[in-house]
C-alpha cells in the first residue's frame, strides 16, 4: 500500500471519577483546536517510577474533573499505522496555566503532572512502631503483615510474597476505570487488577532479615532488600503483551491466576490476564530477572532493529569514568559473626583484577555488598563469593570499551526499556536503559521524537565464524599436519529496499525473489516497522521507509 510519510499522532485517556475524557492531537490536517499542546514521558532502569507531563488546551469541564490518583493511558503512533500504549499512570497534580506555543502567543493550558504505578510501590510506605495495639514488639509486627515464607527462597518468592500478602493491605484503593467500547464504569478496579507480574528465577541466595529498622521505608526497597544488586533487576513499565524480555527465561511467578483475597471482604477470588488498556491492549508488567549480562541472556534479549534513517541525532563513545579492573561481592550482614569483616574474607577469596588494567588506569575497586550474602566460614559462602567477584569481571571488567551514550530517533512506540537495540547500518547493538517520548505541536504541526539511554555498546556478529584454537592437528606419533582447510561462512549481503512511491510489499516480493507470494518473508523482517491491517490481509508501508530484505 503506497502513502506518504505518517503524520504523528498522539491520543490520551482520563479515567475520572465522573467520565472518560479522550484527548486527540491533529489528525494530519492543519487544526488549531487540537487537544494535545504536548507530552512528555520518561522511563530509566535506574528509577522506580516513570514520570509523564502533559500540556493540553483549556477546558474547564476537564480541569475540574480529573483529580490526583486518577488513572491516564498515553498511546502514540503514526495515522495508519496504529498507536502504541506508551505508559499507564496515575495523576500526581492537575495546574492550570500559560504557556508560549510555537507560535508565540500564550496559550491558556492544562497541565498535568504524574508517575506510572512505580508510583504505588513509593507511595507504599511501611514503618514500624514499638507497640501498636497487641502487637507489642517490632518482631510482632513483621509477623503481622509479613507471611514467615518472605524471608526464605529465591528472590522473586520475596517478590511474589509482597505483591499478594503485603501490597494489598498496605495499598488498600480502588480505582476508576472506563471501557471505551460499553462506556461502562468500573469502579472498584484494585492495584492488583492492573499490575501483573512476571518474575524470572534468580540465583539461589536466601536473603536473610536482621533488623526491622533496615526494611523501613517504601515497599519498592523492601522489594529490592533481597535481590543482591545488581545481579538482579527489577522494574516495572508499559508493555503489549506478556513478550519474553529474555527468550527461554525461566519464570518463577506470574500473575495468571494467582489466588488473592480482597482486604477488606475476606473473599478469595482468582486474577487472570487484569485491565487492558489502549488499541494494543496493553498492560502494567512488573518484571523480575536476572540481569541479562551474560553471553547467552544477552544473545536472546528482545531485540529491536534501527535503521540510520530513523535517527535524529546521536551522541555515543568511550570512556574510564565507569572503569574497574578490581572487583568484589561481600555480604551485607555478618551475624552471627560480627567480628568478621570483608577484609577478612579478603585472607580468603581472592578478588578477580586485571593488572593490566591497573597498571595502565591505576586501581579502580567496585566492591557490592549483597544483603541476601550473609556470611558463614564455610566452603559453600567462600563459593558464592568468588563466584559474584568474579561475575562483575565479566560483566564490567570491559566497561571502558564499551560505547554508551544517547540517540534521539524519529518517534517510535515500541522501544522499550531493558531491551537490547541493533543498528543495522553499522553494526552496532547497545542496552536500553532509558526511553523518552516528546510529542510537540509546533505551530499546528506535530513532532515526535524518541529519546534513547545507551549501554554497552558492541559490534554484533552477523554471519558465523570458524575460530579453532590451533593450527594443527595431531596424526599421532609426533606427525603433526597442518589443518585440512575449512570452508568459512558465505559471507551473507544484506540487502535494503528503500520505498518508494507505487511499492508495494508485493511489488517489492516479485523484484527480490521473482515471487509476490513471498511478501510475508519481507514482512516478518520488518515487524518492527511495518503493520499489519487488523484481517492480516494488507502490509502498511511508506515511503521513505527502509527494508530488509532476507536472503
Amino acid at each position: 500500500m503506497e502513502a506518504t510519510r505518517s503524520v504523528p499522532y498522539c491520543e490520551l485517556d482520563f479515567h475520572t471519577s465522573t467520565s472518560l475524557f479522550s484527548a486527540y492531537s491533529l489528525d494530519g490536517s492543519p487544526d488549531p483546536s487540537s487537544d494535545v499542546i504536548r507530552v512528555n514521558t520518561s522511563k530509566n532502569l535506574s528509577s522506580t517510577a516513570g514520570d509523564f507531563t502533559i500540556e493540553l488546551v483549556y477546558n474547564e469541564l476537564w480541569y475540574k474533573s480529573m483529580d490526583s490518583m486518577d488513572i491516564v493511558v498515553i498511546k502514540m503512533g503514526r495515522l495508519g499505522k496504529g498507536l502504541d500504549s506508551i505508559m499507564v499512570g496515575l495523576v500526581d497534580q492537575v495546574r492550570k496555566s500559560v504557556t508560549i506555543s510555537g507560535d508565540g502567543k500564550p496559550t491558556r493550558c492544562i497541565r498535568v503532572i504524574g508517575r506510572d504505578f512505580g508510583k504505588v510501590f513509593l507511595k507504599c510506605l511501611i514503618e514500624f512502631f514499638p507497640e501498636i495495639g497487641d502487637m507489642p514488639t517490632q518482631q510482632a509486627m513483621l509477623q503481622f503483615f509479613v507471611p514467615n515464607n518472605l524471608t526464605h527462597g529465591k528472590p522473586s518468592s520475596l517478590v511474589y510474597q509482597v505483591l499478594t500478602q503485603i501490597l494489598p493491605k498496605f495499598m488498600n484503593f480502588s480505582m476508576k476505570y472506563w471501557d471505551k467500547n460499553s462506556g461502562k464504569m468500573t469502579d472498584n478496579m484494585t492495584v492488583l487488577d492492573v499490575i501483573r507480574f512476571r518474575l524470572g528465577s534468580g540465583d539461589v541466595i536466601l536473603p536473610i532479615v536482621d533488623t526491622l529498622d533496615s526494611l523501613q521505608g517504601s515497599i519498592w526497597n523492601f522489594m529490592t532488600y533481597g535481590l543482591n544488586a545488581p545481579f538482579t533487576e527489577l522494574f516495572l513499565d508499559t508493555r503489549s503483551s506478556y513478550e519474553d524480555m529474555i527468550r527461554n527465561q525461566d519464570v518463577q511467578h506470574s500473575s495468571y491466576g494467582v489466588r488473592v483475597k480482597d482486604p477488606v471482604t475476606g473473599v478469595e477470588r482468582m486474577t487472570y490476564e487484569g485491565y487492558k488498556f489502549g488499541e494494543d491492549d496493553a498492560k502494567v508488567i512488573l518484571f523480575m530477572r536476572p540481569t541479562p549480562f551474560n553471553k547467552d541472556d544477552w544473545n536472546n534479549l528482545c531485540t529491536r532493529h534501527v535503521y540510520s534513517h530513523e535517527v535524529m541525532s546521536e551522541d555515543l563513545g568511550r570512556s574510564d569514568h565507569q572503569h574497574y579492573n578490581l572487583f568484589f561481592a561481600v555480604p551485607k550482614l555478618y551475624t552471627p559473626y560480627a567480628s568478621t569483616s570483608d577484609t577478612d574474607i579478603r585472607m580468603v577469596v581472592k578478588p578477580p583484577h586485571s593488572k593490566q588494567n591497573m597498571l595502565r588506569y591505576g586501581i579502580n575497586v567496585l566492591k557490592v555488598e549483597c544483603p541476601g550474602l550473609t556470611y558463614a566460614p564455610d566452603d559453600n559462602f567462600f563459593k558464592a563469593t568468588a563466584q559474584l567477584s568474579q561475575q562483575l569481571q565479566d560483566w564490567y571488567g570491559n566497561n571502558h570499551k564499551f560505547e554508551e551514550g544517547s540517540k534521539t530517533l524519529h518517534g517510535r512506540g515500541d522501544i522499550k526499556i531493558g531491551e537490547k537495540i541493533q543498528c543495522v547500518d553499522d553494526g552496532m547493538e547497545y542496552y536500553v536503559e532509558g526511553v523518552t517520548q516528546d510529542w510537540v505541536n509546533v505551530g499546528n504541526t506535530p513532532y515526535w521524537s524518541t529519546g534513547l539511554t545507551l549501554t554497552r555498546g558492541q559490534t554484533y556478529q552477523t554471519t558465523p565464524v570458524v575460530s579453532l584454537s590451533s593450527s594443527t592437528l595431531s596424526m599421532g606419533s609426533g606427525v603433526q599436519s597442518p589443518l585440512p582447510s575449512v570452508p568459512t561462512a558465505p559471507q551473507v549481503q544484506i540487502k535494503y529496499h528503500n520505498v518508494i512511491k507505487g511499492d508495494t510489499l508485493w511489488g517489492i516480493s516479485v523484484k527480490y525473489y521473482g515471487n509476490g507470494n513471498k511478501w510475508r518473508k519481507i514482512y516478518d523482517a520488518n515487524k518492527d516497522i511495518v503493520k499489519l491491517s487488523a484481517d492480516g490481509a494488507t502490509a502498511y508501508i511508506y515511503v521513505g521507509q527502509r527494508l530488509h530484505i532476507p536472503s
